[in-house]
Parts: structure tokens; sequence; C-alpha cells
């Protein structure tokens, strides 16, 4: 009987262990598509990458060197995954929790990142780097239903073949309610003034914008945003509608 017990308890210290140092490659197996890792190393619960990357339609966003920590005690009561990742001067970390529902929330996590990106995705010539701090981010059946947090657009600029046209630094100001998640645009500084919001609700988008300023009288300019924007008195606006 003694020896019964001690056999059990050998087996279950086994497979703790094994568990424990199971190695990080397995991580892959359970990834979406939409997801590319490369030089995986270390476990499951304490990894990384050589490089990670995420698909957006046609193309490759590409996140870098990548870290994480799972800590299984915190699976239930929140802050469980750990991520950091790093290409270049991008650099993004968040905490992340699984829901029983499915449901994925994104809490203190922070962002940097050249928008020239953006150009590969949508046809839009800007320039600039984009800092984020999202205190809260729920996805649920694949759309955002929460947000807190604010996005900043700084040295902002509008690329034509006459040369980049400076524009300025924005920011938005994103929270939830029951119309959806909002943002309200504010203009920091700039020769462009833009006010506005966009709001998302069950993956559909509006966007409206009030564009005034210095800016607005640059030609090249204006002949840039000439399909999205209308004039209105001293400026332009945009509204744009759309699925996410």
């Amino acid at each position: 009987m003694r020896w019964g017990r001690l056999a059990a308890l050998a087996a279950v210290l086994f497979i703790i262990i094994s568990i424990v140092r199971a190695p990080a490659a397995l991580v892959v197996s359970v990834l979406p598509p939409t997801l590319t890792i490369a030089g995986v190393s270390g476990t499951i619960w304490s990894g990384q990458t050589a490089n990670l990357s995420v698909s957006l339609g046609d193309q490759r966003l590409a996140l870098g060197q990548t870290r994480w920590q799972i800590n299984p005690l915190k699976l239930l009561t929140g802050g469980a995954i750990k991520l950091t990742t790093g290409w270049g001067s991008q650099r993004a970390q968040a905490t992340i929790d699984l829901g029983l529902d499915g449901s994925l929330t994104i809490t203190d996590s922070s962002l940097k990142l050249d928008v020239g990106w953006l150009r590969r995705v949508i046809p839009l010539y800007v320039a600039g780097v984009i800092d984020a701090d999202i205190e809260r981010m729920t996805f649920s059946s694949n759309a955002v239903n929460d947000v807190t947090g604010r996005l900043v657009w700084t040295d902002a600029a509008w690329r034509s073949n006459g040369g980049d046209i400076l524009l300025g630094t924005y920011a938005v100001d994103m929270s939830t309610s029951d119309d959806g998640v909002l943002g309200e645009v504010i203009t920091l500084k700039g020769a462009l003034n833009v006010t506005g919001s966009v709001q998302i609700k069950d993956s559909e988008y509006e966007l409206s914008l009030d564009l005034t300023g210095p800016a607005v009288r640059n030609e090249a300019f204006q002949q840039s945003i000439a399909l999205m924007a209308t004039p209105s008195g001293a400026g332009y606006q945009i509204a744009l509608t759309g699925t996410l």
C-alpha cells in the first residue's frame, strides 16, 4: 500500500514537472493562422520568440521579438499573461486575460508604432508615430466592445509628391457607453486643427471630423483629401462609415 502511494505521488510529480517544463513550441500548435512565429524558446509558461507577425488582410505586421509569462495561479483572478514585443523603435506591452466566455481582455497596455505601416493596409499616405496607452480593452465575438485609454499621433504628416505636409499632434480619448466605443478627437498642436469623433458598435464604425487651420489652404493637402473630404465653411469635413 505504501509503495502504491509513493508510485501515485511520483506520477503526480512527474506530470507537474512535465507541465512546468513543457516546451514553448507547444504554443505554436494552438495559435490562430493569423499569427506566425519563428525561433521559439523557453517553456509555455515563460518563453520568447525571435520574431512574431500578425496577418492584417493581405499584409503582415511584424511585432518582432516577443516575450511572454503566464501565471497559472492568476488565470481566474486576472493578470495571468504578460506580453512584451519589440521591433526596432516599435514597442508594445500588455497584460492579457482570457474569459470563460471566450472573450479577451487587455489591460495596462502601451504601444509605440510608426504609423507608416498603415499604408500597407489602408491607402492613406501619412507619417508620424502612434503612442497608445490602453487601460482596458475587451474583445468578444471578434469585436471590440469595451475600451478605455488614449491614443496620440505625434508629428503627423501627410505625404504628397511635392513633399510632406506637416499637420501636428493629435489625441483620441476612448471610452465605452451604451452606444458602443466612443473616441473624442482633439488637436494638441499643429497647423491642422482636427475635432470630431469616432464611434464603433457591433463592428460598425462612424467617423466624423472637422478640419480647419492654415494646413487646409495648402493646395497639395486639398488634392490629397479630395476623395474623402467635402468643403465646409472655413475648412473641410470628413464623414465615413463602414464595417471593421
